[in-house]
C-alpha cells in the first residue's frame, strides 16, 4: 500500500482506502466490512496491532468509465507504485 492508498482520518489518523469499480451504492459498507474481514484473517500483523477503531478501509464506489480511475479502453493497472 502506497501513501496515495491511506487517508487522513479523524485527528490525522491513517486508514487503507480503496478503489472499486461500481457494484451498487449502497454496497460500500459491505465491501468494507468483507475487506476488514479478510485483513483480519490472512494478517495478523494487521490483527495485532491496528486499533480496532481504525480497521475498516475506505471504500470508495467509482461508476464504470470513471476517467480517473476506469478509462473505457485503457489497461488497467492492479497495482501502484
Amino acid at each position: 500500500m502506497t501513501p496515495n492508498d491511506t487517508i487522513a482520518g479523524v485527528e490525522g489518523e491513517k486508514r487503507a482506502r480503496a478503489h472499486v469499480a461500481r457494484l451498487a451504492l449502497n454496497r460500500a459498507q459491505s465491501a468494507a466490512l468483507d475487506g476488514q474481514a479478510h485483513l483480519l484473517r490472512l494478517n495478523s500483523e494487521f490483527a495485532a496491532y491496528v486499533p480496532p477503531h481504525r480497521r475498516r478501509p475506505d471504500i470508495q464506489l467509482r461508476e464504470t468509465g470513471d476517467p480517473d480511475y476506469f478509462p473505457p479502453g485503457a489497461k488497467h493497472r492492479y497495482t501502484r507504485g
